[in-house]
C-alpha cells in the first residue's frame, strides 16, 4: 500500500482468487496502515486483541491527485496541522512524472504517503475507504489545460467526469459518509463577458472541453448532495501559481524562452486591450482549501441513503487583483534582469478580464511578491554556472525549469548539491 515501498494496494489486499479480506484480518491489516500512514490507531502482533475504532475526527483526509501540484501543498499543510493524510495519485505524463514523483518524495519526508492508482478504479477506492475511515475527501484529481483538450478529448472525460462519478459512488455508499471539498474551475464562466465574476453569474456557454467538464462536474456533485445528502464544496480555482507549479503554466515557458531569448507571445484583445489573469498563490489558495474543509459540515446519508438535507456551496477561489499578460512579462524581466523579445497577437472576440469580486483576505499574495522565488532560484544558479553559459541554456532547456518547484527551505541545500555535481564532472 505505502508508495515508500512500491507495492500496489492490490498485491496486500487481494487474495489469489481475488476475493477481499474479512473481519478480522482486514481491520488488523486496517490497525497497521492507520498506524503507518496517519499515525492513529493501536498496532499489535498477530492475534491480539483490538478496541473499538478510533472517534472520527476532523483528522483523517483523501488527497485525490495528492502528488500534483495543489494537491501536494495542501497535503503538506493537512499533515502539519496535525491532520492525517492518505493521497492517491495516477502519475499521468500530461507532464513529466518525474516532478511529481520529486513531489511525492518531498511528502513522504513529513510522513505523506501517497497511493498509486486511478479514481476510477472504484475496487480500488472501496478497499481504502475499507481501511480508512474518511471523514473528509478532498478531490483534486482532474485533467487540467485547454489546448491539450483538442490533443486528446477523452482524457478529459475519463478524469473530470467519469472519475468524479467513480469517487461520489464510493462515498454516497460508506456508513458514515465523507464530506467533499473538490476542486471546480473558474473556466465555467466561460463566454459570460461580465466582470469581474460572482458565484451567482451564469455558467452555461463553456469555452472549451475543460470548462465543459468541471461546468458538469457542478451538476454532477449537486445532483448527489440532493439525493444522498453528500457534503460538497466546490471551489473555482483561478490562476493557480507558486513553487511546484506545472511546468504548462505561462510564467514557466515564458521564464524558459525569455532565458533563451526567444520571443514570448503576448495576445490582445479586441480594441488593443490587453487580457488578463487573477494570478492567486499556492498558498492562499491552501488557506481556501483548509477553510472549506474545516467549514464543511456533516454529509447526512449512510450508505446510500439520504435522511436530510446536506451542506451544498460554490465559491471563487482567486485573488481579486486581475493582472494583465504584459504586466506578468515586466515582473519576469525584473526578477529575471533580462529583457524579453514579445510579439504581440491581436485575436477578435471578448476581452477576458478572468476575476472575481470578492472581498479579499488579509495578507494574500500579489503576484510581484509570489514570483519572487523564480528570481531567488535563477540567481543561485547563475552564481554557479557562469564559467559555462552554453551548458547553462542546455540545463534550463532540460533541467531548471522543472526545479523552480523547489520551497526556499530546500533551495541551499539543493543548489550546492547540484553545484558540486557539476564541478566534479566539469
Amino acid at each position: 500500500l505505502l508508495h515508500q515501498h512500491d507495492v500496489p494496494v492490490g498485491a496486500l489486499l487481494d487474495r489469489p482468487d481475488g476475493v477481499v479480506p474479512q473481519l478480522p484480518e482486514l481491520r488488523r491489516f486496517r490497525e497497521q496502515v492507520l498506524h503507518r500512514l496517519v499515525g492513529r490507531g493501536p498496532v499489535g502482533e498477530a492475534g491480539a486483541q483490538f478496541g473499538p475504532d478510533p472517534p472520527r475526527q476532523r483528522d483523517v483526509g483523501a488527497g485525490h491527485r495528492a502528488a500534483g501540484f495543489v494537491g501536494s501543498h495542501v497535503s503538506l499543510a493537512l499533515k502539519k496541522r496535525g491532520d492525517g493524510v492518505v493521497g492517491i495519485d495516477n502519475f499521468n505524463h500530461y507532464y513529466d512524472p518525474s516532478l511529481k514523483k520529486a513531489r511525492r518524495s518531498m511528502l513522504a519526508e513529513h510522513g505523506i504517503f501517497v497511493v498509486a492508482g486511478d479514481i476510477n478504479d472504484g475496487k480500488l477506492l472501496a478497499k481504502l475507504f475499507d481501511v480508512v475511515g474518511f471523514t473528509h475527501v478532498m478531490h483534486l484529481a482532474a485533467q487540467a489545460g485547454v489546448r491539450y483538450a483538442m490533443e486528446n478529448p477523452n482524457s478529459y472525460i475519463h478524469s473530470n467526469i467519469a472519475g468524479l462519478v467513480t469517487l461520489l459512488e464510493i462515498c454516497k455508499l460508506a456508513e458514515t459518509q465523507p464530506a467533499v471539498v473538490w476542486a471546480s474551475s473558474s473556466s465555467v464562466y466561460g463566454l459570460n463577458e461580465k466582470s469581474p465574476f460572482s458565484e451567482s453569474d451564469r455558467t452555461d456557454q463553456p469555452a472549451s472541453l475543460y470548462a465543459a467538464t468541471k461546468k458538469a462536474g457542478e451538476e454532477i456533485t449537486h445532483t448527489y448532495n440532493h439525493i444522498y445528502g453528500l457534503s460538497i464544496t466546490g471551489l473555482r480555482f483561478f490562476t493557480v501559481y507558486g513553487p511546484w507549479g506545472r511546468p504548462d503554466m505561462a510564467y514557466f515557458s515564458f521564464t524558459k524562452n525569455i532565458l533563451q531569448g526567444k520571443p514570448i507571445t503576448v495576445y490582445r484583445g479586441k480594441n488593443r486591450v490587453d487580457l488578463a489573469r487573477d494570478f492567486t498563490y499556492i498558498d492562499d489558495v491552501v488557506k481556501g482549501c483548509l477553510g472549506s474543509l474545516d467549514t464543511a459540515g456533516r454529509s447526512t446519508g449512510s450508505g446510500g441513503k439520504k435522511t436530510g438535507p446536506a451542506p451544498y456551496r460554490i465559491f471563487n477561489l482567486g485573488n481579486t487583483s486581475p493582472v494583465t499578460v504584459p504586466t506578468l512579462v515586466s515582473i519576469l524581466e525584473r526578477h529575471l534582469k533580462v529583457k524579453a523579445k514579445k510579439k504581440v497577437v491581436e485575436i477578435n472576440g471578448k476581452n477576458p478580464k478572468l476575476g472575481w469580486g470578492g472581498r479579499r483576505k488579509k495578507g494574500w499574495v500579489g503576484l510581484g511578491d509570489g514570483l519572487g522565488w523564480v528570481g531567488l532560484v535563477l540567481m543561485r544558479w547563475r552564481v554557479i554556472m557562469t564559467w559555462r553559459v552554453g551548458f547553462y541554456f542546455c540545463w534550463v532547456n532540460i533541467r531548471l525549469i522543472r526545479q523552480f518547484c523547489l520551497p526556499h527551505q530546500h533551495l541551499t541545500d539543493f543548489i550546492n548539491g547540484v553545484g558540486r555535481r557539476l564541478t566534479a564532472s566539469d
